[in-house]
């Protein structure tokens, strides 16, 4: 592939995934390049919050996370991961049709119901941010959107020919990027979770692909970027469940 076509293929998946006006044809998209739209946030978050804490401290640069990333990159997705996610868990728990008639006082209740959901949502985000980076462990954001959007990309992708190199591009630039960010974080425990890091990404995979055969047959853009929306975070409470007890040192 030439540079002008990797450069072509990235940038109609961080349009995809980031734009504002998400249209395109789903046959034929470059999805074997969506890791790349995970692994750049993921890498600036990665810093940023590093930064936060290495200027002001674990605490502080916890708050600090907390309070400025998740809002700037869920402003990036226009918001949509935590939107499809009140949507689906709304649709679930109330077993509602929309279509059908509600009066004023149920349309009332279900629109707090989904305020709080989104907010829940979004607060649940603000506290793993947060704590993942007073954790040292910032490097763990790349791991967790790199294979969020590879997982995105992996359920929207047509079924390659036997041999074809583009087959294997997002789990080859996942797992050279991701090994490049965990040697120059100098620390044993960056290089230490990414081979968890990829298992969980291909348990979460397998286990997105079979719901949406079970359930739906052929996937469709929001399935794909609602799975990988709560792949990403699993992945963020697992980190937060390895990396938590070296909060403050």
């Amino acid at each position: 592939m030439t540079q002008n076509n990797l450069l072509t293929s990235v940038s109609s998946i961080c349009r995809c995934y980031y734009g504002r006006n998400a249209r395109f044809d789903q046959d034929g998209f470059p999805y074997s390049f969506s890791t790349v739209a995970g692994l750049i946030p993921g890498l600036l978050i990665a810093i940023v919050s590093a930064t936060f804490v290495l200027f002001i401290g674990p605490v502080g640069g916890g708050v600090m996370t907390a309070l400025f990333v998740p809002l700037a990159f869920e402003m990036l997705t226009g918001w949509r991961g935590i939107a499809l996610s009140v949507a689906c868990i709304d649709r679930l728990v109330s077993g509602r049709n929309q279509d059908l008639e509600q009066n004023d006082s149920q349309n009332i209740t279900t629109l707090m119901q989904r305020q709080i959901l989104f907010a829940t949502f979004y607060l649940f985000r603000m506290a793993v941010f947060g704590l993942l980076a007073a954790s040292g462990n910032a490097i763990w954001f790349v791991y967790v959107f790199g294979g969020a959007y590879l997982i995105r990309g992996e359920l929207l992708k047509e079924e390659p020919e036997p041999f074809e190199r583009s087959e294997h591009h997002n789990w080859f630039i996942y797992i050279v990027f991701s090994l490049i960010a965990g040697l120059l974080a100098f620390h044993w425990r960056a290089l230490a979770s990414l081979p968890l890091a990829i298992i969980l990404t291909i348990l979460l995979l397998i286990a997105s692909r079979r719901f949406i055969d079970r359930f739906f047959g052929r996937p469709e853009f929001w399935m794909s970027d609602f799975l990988g929306y709560i792949s990403e975070n699993i992945m963020l409470i697992v980190g937060l469940i390895l990396f938590g007890r070296h909060l403050n040192g």
